[in-house]
This record gives C-alpha cells, structure tokens and sequence, in this order.
C-alpha cells in the first residue's frame, strides 16, 4: 500500500494517510482507467499488452486493498466491493473447451441449462470429481495444482459472469 499512499500524496499533497479519502480513491482509479487511452502509452508499455495484463491489474489491486483498510480503519465511507472489477472483458470458451463443459453438464447435470441453475453444492461436486475421477492420459486423479487451477478458472469464470449481469445468471451476493 505504500506505493499507493505515495502516489496519492505526490498527486494531491497530502501529508500523512489520514487525510485520503474515498474521493483519493476514485480519481486515482480514473487516473489508472484514462493511462491505458494514451495515444502513447506503447512509449511507456511496449507492447501496450504489459500495461493492460500487469501494471493497470496490479494498480487497480493496491488501491482495492488501500480501500478496504481504510473503510475498516472507519476513514472511508464507501465500502469496497467484495468482488474486484475485472480489468478484462469475460472470455469466451472456445468451442472444444465448451464442448468438454457441455459433456460434463449432460453427464452429470442435465438439469442445468444456464448459469443461474449452478448451485455451490455443483461446485463443491465438479471439485470433489477432479479429485477423485482418473483422467484419460494418466488413469490417475489430477495433482493438487491442476485441481487448483480448474478451480480457479471456475471462480473467475463466476467472477466475470456476475460483472456481467443478466437473467441466466446467479445472483451477487
């Protein structure tokens, strides 16, 4: 957090970090939002890419954190979202990885047609599988970092599709 207080008191000229505010906070973000328009930013991020998949995600987790202390230190009004914005845009499956997804769901969960009808006891069951179910190539389980890994991309997978919204999909919480 010590970048970010930094940076806020070289922007603003605050003097201890006491004084920042939720208003610190949302212009700093904006700040970090309107860097990635630069017409030249590949001057400072070559290629562009870097600034977008490192520096902006990396910014944008320190002034999350700075936020949530501040709102339990009682400093900040505005509680910060459980769930972080996403930097990029939810990604798509391509199509042999959907229909992996899809054979799962038909074997396992016909029941299931949207994102909605995914409980956390489905989760909990995929989990318990990748655990427990030999694979293919190796006729053994995945190892605790595939496991982890899967795990992983369906946490963010739910992440992105509750920034999203819509109909199909669970509710936030």
């Amino acid at each position: 957090m010590r970048w970010t207080v930094g940076r806020i008191a070289l922007h603003t000229g605050i003097q201890h970090a006491s004084q920042i505010t939720d208003d610190h906070i949302t212009e700093a973000l904006q700040a970090v939002r309107l860097f990635s328009e630069r017409a030249d930013l590949h001057h400072f991020y070559p290629p562009t890419k870097n600034f977008l998949d490192h520096a902006a995600n990396q910014w944008i987790t320190h002034l999350h954190q700075l936020q949530v202390v501040l709102f339990h230190r009682g400093q900040v009004g505005t509680q910060p979202r459980k769930l972080m914005p996403s930097w990029k845009p939810p990604s798509v499956l391509p199509p042999r990885m959907q229909a992996v997804a899809d054979k799962w769901l038909a074997e396992h969960h016909p029941e299931i047609v949207s994102y909605a009808d995914v409980t956390r006891d489905h989760c909990l069951a995929w989990a318990e599988s990748l655990a427990e179910t030999p694979t293919e190539k190796t006729g053994r389980p995945l190892g605790a970092v595939s496991r982890i890994q899967r795990i992983s991309g369906l946490s963010q997978l739910f992440r992105d599709a509750a920034t999203c919204g819509g109909e199909d999909l669970p509710e936030c919480a």
